[in-house]
């Protein structure tokens, strides 16, 4: 139907929502016929394997394929089997009992041709086994059924996802997908979908209960200083916190959503980096006691009684990793900690200066070392700004760190600058080994936005942006350069993590101060 208003549009759509399974207004309730294959019950599995292999997929358009899955032939739908019983209408007279229970009918994609029998594999398979044949499966479907996706088709206007007849041209996106943090889904949704954000929160919830409690939609752009979202509550309830608990690489973390920046997307990139600062060492707790408790409790569940064993096995691990060379990290936007908890609560040999500028995450910071059994001696905090942060390590505590992890892509690599002028101590523990008295530079993991291009390309730009902030070039051989893609922001626009070693020629690079000096003399 067509609607005169926007309120109209909403109000209709909430309506249709509440009469999902309680009338017979029900516009969700369908019954579809999708094509299905007759099969001997001893061959269901080896038939299925076969039917859905890729190897069959010659039979679905490209198009169907991405929207019904890459289950081959095979039905793909939420809450539904793909295997059912034969019913009693498919036989004739007597045959029925003397069938009963030895045949299954396996459900195929709905968008198969009429004539879908007669292509591979299915010819060869009557061959092999006549009783084999096509047949149909009435399936029914309600509210319950059916994906966020094909509700919100049912009950948003049909403007909203048509391609406005362009030629070549594809439906829009329904906005069905989520991230997700703790109890809370978060969606960003296009101009054009946010009048209708009650609908969609609503349908997004109604599909995800009880992991899903609220959702939530991002309102413009992140820019103020501590790169927090404005979050606007569309489902769910409307005094939600938005405190959440989620677990990452193995370490829980407690944070308030609307007030600190988190990504869940980013799990894999952390766990990327913590394995490169510890390299391929054991996977081992900070706490030695706790580490045993744990391979206890394991133990217990195996059932297993040589609890002796399990200690000896606790005692060579740590003490293999006593003997690894102590590694110093400074994060300089450190957050909750998704880098500095991991790296502190299960690898003993790392030591973590963790900062933020943002009090409420450095709260949650303090709370989560704590949740994590981090040593305080492992995991120090700061609640100061970047630069500030580094120069205090680096002039008043005279620490001699390993690495360097940036993690503030809008702006962290103008960060850089902090380091025009660096003079490190000498050490024998020098990045290069031919060379032990060359002073010890930090290896930095910096995140940045850069405009989507070939790989060369972004390269460039980001060596262009670090040699501007740090008032020298590179050398992408000596420096060790290396740029990793982390994850598409927008079309335009991708997140890369570059990683090198300082290089020394910063060193004959006026730092902040002196130029700052110079101004106010020359002033």
């Amino acid at each position: 139907p067509t609607f005169t208003s926007v309120s109209s549009v909403v109000a209709e759509g909430q309506r249709r929502l509440d009469a999902a399974g309680s009338s017979e207004d029900d516009i969700f309730a369908s019954v579809t016929v999708v094509p299905a294959v007759i099969v001997p019950s001893v061959r269901t599995n080896e038939i299925k394997k076969l039917l859905a292999g890729r190897s069959t997929t010659h039979l679905i358009t490209d198009i169907r394929r991405k929207k019904e899955g890459t289950k081959g032939l095979l039905i793909n739908r939420p809450k539904t089997r793909n295997v059912v019983v034969v019913d009693e209408a498919e036989y004739e007279g007597s045959k029925w009992s003397e069938r009963k229970g030895k045949e299954r009918k396996i459900l195929l994609q709905s968008s198969l041709p009429p004539d879908f029998f007669s292509f591979p594999p299915f010819p060869s398979l009557v061959f092999s086994d006549p009783s084999i044949r096509p047949s149909t499966f009435c399936l029914s479907s309600t509210y319950s059924d059916l994906t966020v996706e094909e509700t919100l088709r049912l009950v948003l206007p049909p403007h909203l996802f048509d391609d406005g007849g362009r030629p070549g041209s594809t439906d829009r996106d329904v906005p069905s997908s989520f991230e997700t943090a703790g109890h809370v889904a978060h969606v960003n949704l296009k101009p054009e979908f946010i009048p209708y954000g009650d609908i969609i929160g609503r349908v997004i919830l109604d599909k995800n209960r009880p992991r899903i409690r609220t959702v939530v939609n991002k309102i413009g752009t992140i820019e103020n200083e501590y790169r927090t979202p404005t979050l606007e509550i569309i489902a769910g309830d409307p005094n939600d916190t938005l405190e959440v608990t989620l677990r990452e690489s193995g370490s829980s973390f407690l944070l308030n959503f609307a007030t600190v920046y988190w990504n869940s997307r980013l799990q894999e990139e952390h766990r990327r980096i913590v394995l490169a600062i510890v390299g391929k060492t054991k996977h081992v707790s900070g706490n030695g006691n706790l580490s045993s408790e744990r391979q206890r409790k394991r133990l217990k569940r195996n059932r297993n009684d040589d609890i002796s064993k399990i200690d000896e096995d606790a005692a060579v691990s740590n003490t293999e990793n006593a003997d690894l060379r102590s590694v110093i990290v400074a994060d300089v936007m450190a957050g909750v900690g998704p880098f500095a908890v991991p790296l502190t609560s299960q690898y003993c040999h790392v030591t973590v200066h963790a900062n933020d500028l943002n009090p409420v995450s450095y709260k949650y910071l303090l709370q989560n070392g704590r949740r994590n059994h981090c040593p305080s001696t492992s995991l120090i905090p700061y609640n100061l700004d970047g630069r500030a942060f580094l120069r205090k390590l680096h002039r008043e505590k005279k620490v001699i760190y390993d690495h360097v992890i940036m993690n503030l892509p809008a702006s962290a690599v103008e960060f850089l600058d902090v380091y025009r002028g660096y003079s490190p101590p000498f050490s024998s523990l020098a990045n290069s080994e031919e060379n032990s008295c060359s002073p010890k530079m930090p290896r930095v993991h910096v995140h940045a936005f850069v405009t989507k291009e070939v790989q060369d390309k972004m390269e460039e730009e980001i060596l262009q942006r670090i040699a501007k902030a740090l008032g020298c070039e590179l050398d992408r051989e000596r420096d060790q350069f290396v740029m990793h893609v982390v994850r598409d922001v927008s079309p335009k626009k991708e997140m890369v993590c570059a990683e090198f070693f300082i290089p020394m020629e910063v060193m004959a690079v006026k730092s902040l101060i002196e130029e700052d000096e110079e101004e106010k003399i020359a002033t």
